[in-house]
C-alpha cells in the first residue's frame, strides 16, 4: 500500500523514536492489509472451485435423471405391451365362456343346434 506524500511530510516532524514507531506500525498495517487480501483471493479461488464442482454434479444429475426417465419409459412400454396382450387373452376367454353359456340359453329355450355343427358368434 502506498504512502501518502502528505503523510511522509508529517512524519518528518515527528521525533525520530516516534517516527520509527510509526514507520513499524505502517509496515504492520501493511502486512495484515496483504494478508487479508490473499486470503480473501484464496476464498474466491475456493469458492470458484466448489461452484465448478456444483455445475459438474448438475449435469451428472442431469444425466443420471435423463437415464432414468428413458429406463421408465421403456418399461412403460413393455408393461403396455404386456397389458394388451393380457387383454386379448382374457377377451379370447371371455368369448369362449360366452358361447358355452350361449349354447345352454339356446337349449333351454329350446333350440338346439345339430351335433358337430357349429355356430358363428359375431361380437359388434
Amino acid at each position: 500500500m502506498p504512502v501518502s506524500a502528505n503523510f511522509i511530510r508529517i512524519l518528518e516532524r515527528v521525533q525520530p523514536g516516534l517516527r520509527e514507531v510509526f514507520s513499524a506500525l505502517w509496515d504492520e498495517i501493511v502486512q495484515q492489509r496483504m494478508a487479508t487480501k490473499d486470503e480473501f483471493n484464496e476464498l474466491k479461488e475456493i469458492v470458484s472451485d466448489i461452484s465448478e464442482n456444483l455445475k459438474g454434479l448438475a449435469e451428472a444429475q442431469r444425466r443420471t435423471e435423463e437415464r432414468e426417465i428413458e429406463k421408465l419409459a421403456k418399461g412403460l412400454e413393455s408393461l403396455s405391451r404386456e397389458v394388451g396382450e393380457l387383454a386379448h387373452m382374457v377377451e379370447y376367454q371371455l368369448e369362449d365362456e360366452a358361447v358355452k353359456a350361449l349354447l345352454e340359453l339356446l337349449k333351454r329355450d329350446y333350440i338346439e343346434i345339430a351335433p358337430g355343427k357349429y355356430i358363428e358368434v359375431n361380437r359388434w
